[in-house]
């Protein structure tokens, strides 16, 4: 059965509100202004899992579509978040899908590891080269425009996701 690829955060998570408290934290008003030490102390504050505890939410919009391809198609989460946030995430997600009495199914997930320099984009393509190995990838689901663009490479439709909702396909 051909797979879908799904992000977490940016997707079916709503991280703003952590990202946004781990900004202000470190003075900062976006990630491409951090550099040194502000840097290395925004991601510590922002890979906070009490941090995501508190202010992350389950973006209903992300959910009903993955309940909806979840009918059809293999589910793949392949997110760039730690894993500890992102086993967090799938049981928000979980929880959410029982209140809004919707049917998911992920088949697999694929969750950065702890304390590595592997960048998001390498990581999620490794994934993708996997998965493939096992059916066709039909769809992957990100807020990274550069994950769009590597999916492109292997001839996958890529859905860029800005402010919680699909914006444009490839």
């Amino acid at each position: 059965m051909p797979i879908v690829v799904f992000d977490l955060e940016g997707v079916l998570i709503d991280n703003s509100e952590r990202l946004n408290y781990a900004l202000r934290a470190v003075n900062a008003k976006s990630i491409e202004e951090l550099h040194g030490y502000k840097r290395g102390k925004f991601w510590k504050i922002f890979m906070s899992l009490n941090l995501a505890r508190r202010m992350d939410k389950v973006n209903d919009y992300g959910l009903r579509l993955l309940s909806e391809k979840s009918q059809k198609y293999r589910i793949a989460i392949v997110s760039g978040t730690i894993r500890r946030i992102g086993l967090y995430q799938l049981e928000l997600i979980k929880r959410r899908a029982k209140e809004l009495n919707l049917y998911i199914k992920i088949d697999s997930v694929f969750l950065r590891p702890e304390r590595t320099r592997i960048k998001a984009v390498a990581f999620k393509e490794s994934i993708l080269r996997l998965l493939m190995l096992e059916d066709t990838v039909v769809e992957i689901h990100d807020d990274n425009e550069d994950v769009i663009e590597m999916a492109k490479k292997y001839k996958i439709r890529g859905i860029l996701w800005r402010n919680l909702r699909p914006v444009s396909h490839s």
